[in-house]
């Protein structure tokens, strides 16, 4: 689909031709049978449309709004009189006919489903039930900025977020887009991915939706290149040297801006995750080992002696966990906890219901291997020079070992 997003309604008077009022969202699903086997998502209903449907003969099925039960196209065994409660005949509209035939329209009276007006002299109508309406709405393709906001509600909301004291040249969008975007295209866990993040309107949306939508538990992965902030900006001149900065600090605030309303409204049930980790991408921590064509012994001695330590110097074990993490399939946002053992410094990784430890040591301690706990479903992470040959036969037979 391509949908057109009104994003400014005062005409800019500086352009010498078209000022520019919308943009385009493009849509794209990889599989768009699939998407059609298992049904689209539908918008929510709005109470304003549901106020379309009372119930003013106390029907047991519920709340219903009446609608024409003649249609365009003429058929001449629909154009027939239906018997009112009143005793007139009612006859189609001229040029039009019945949308059912006789015997349906009276299946249907018999079933309460024909409303001929409180008087029971009206034109006769259908009778559509509230609990049998599709429940939610087709998205369109036109969305204007009463429905989803425009660039300066956007500017609004980020200004107000920072409390009023920065001005901010940028164009973000705003959270109401973001949200509708939200629940056309994503389930109750998804993780959504927005690769050029710019000032976080996504996560907070994400963040928002979750804190207004009972029992979902929405995950974003926000992406932003350190584009510089101009140095004779206040925003620079607040400590935000960069987009990635803004980004970062607007989810915190937005996460204690929940928070706030959070404790005001006294909600109860499950705690909603409003934490957030950040990564910057770093060269490996590992030793790479140089293209050695073209040198001679001596430099290759040296080379080979540098990678007597797999790692580089100074290195953070964090770091290395992290990679770690990475090279064996975990997620980012797998669990990092110190291990009950005082014999090493040793870290036990968990992702869902997998999990192994991993130490950084010089040299392992025999103590430590028996208070882990060992066994053949365990993966155990070290450095190869912490372990002689005999420990690492005898860990293997114990254990998944793995070395740096």
């Amino acid at each position: 689909g391509s949908i057109i997003w009104e994003k400014n309604f005062s005409p800019r008077n500086d352009v010498k031709t078209f000022s520019s009022s919308h943009d385009y969202i493009l849509v794209y699903g990889k599989n768009r049978a699939s998407w059609e086997a298992t049904g689209r998502i539908l918008l929510p209903r709005t109470e304003k449309q549901d106020k379309l449907y009372t119930n003013p003969d106390n029907d047991p099925r519920g709340n219903w709004q009446s609608v024409d039960l003649s249609v365009k196209t003429y058929t001449k065994a629909y154009d027939y009189p239906i018997k009112c409660p009143s005793g007139r005949n009612a006859y189609p509209p001229k040029g039009r006919a019945w949308q059912t035939s006789k015997e349906r329209v009276n299946e249907l009276i018999k079933d309460n489903r024909i409303w001929f007006g409180k008087s029971g002299d009206n034109q006769p109508r259908i009778k559509v039930f509230l609990s049998e309406v599709q429940q939610g709405i087709v998205p369109t393709t036109l969305w204007k900025r009463e429905e989803v906001g425009d660039t300066q509600e956007a500017k609004r909301e980020l200004i107000s977020i920072f409390d009023g004291k920065l001005k901010f040249n940028v164009t973000p969008k705003p959270v109401r887009l973001i949200l509708k975007i939200l629940k056309i295209s994503t389930n109750k866990d998804d993780i959504v991915l927005d690769f050029f993040s710019g000032t976080g309107t996504t996560a907070h949306a994400v963040l928002k939706e979750n804190y207004e939508s009972d029992g979902k538990s929405k995950r974003f992965i926000c992406v932003q290149l350190p584009e510089k902030i101009e140095e004779d900006s206040e925003e620079y001149e607040a400590g935000y040297k960069t987009i990635a900065d803004i980004c970062k600090e607007r989810i915190r605030r937005a996460a204690k801006k929940i928070k706030e309303e959070s404790k005001q409204q006294k909600l109860t049930g499950t705690k909603q995750d409003l934490g957030f980790k950040v990564f910057r991408l770093e060269k490996s921590n590992y030793r790479i080992w140089e293209d050695y064509d073209g040198k001679d012994a001596d430099e290759l001695k040296k080379q080979a002696e540098l990678f007597s330590k797999p790692l580089v110097d100074g290195y953070d074990d964090i770091n290395i966990i992290y990679e770690v993490i990475v090279k064996e399939g975990y997620g980012l946002n797998s669990r990092i906890e110190k291990a009950d053992v005082s014999t090493n410094m040793v870290y036990r990784v968990t992702d869902d219901n997998s999990s192994f430890f991993i130490t950084l040591d010089a040299k392992i301690n025999a103590k430590t291997l028996d208070r882990l706990d060992l066994s053949k479903d365990t993966t155990l992470v070290c450095i190869d020079d912490s372990l002689d040959d005999s420990q690492k036969n005898n860990i293997s037979m114990r254990c998944n070992l793995k070395t740096i």
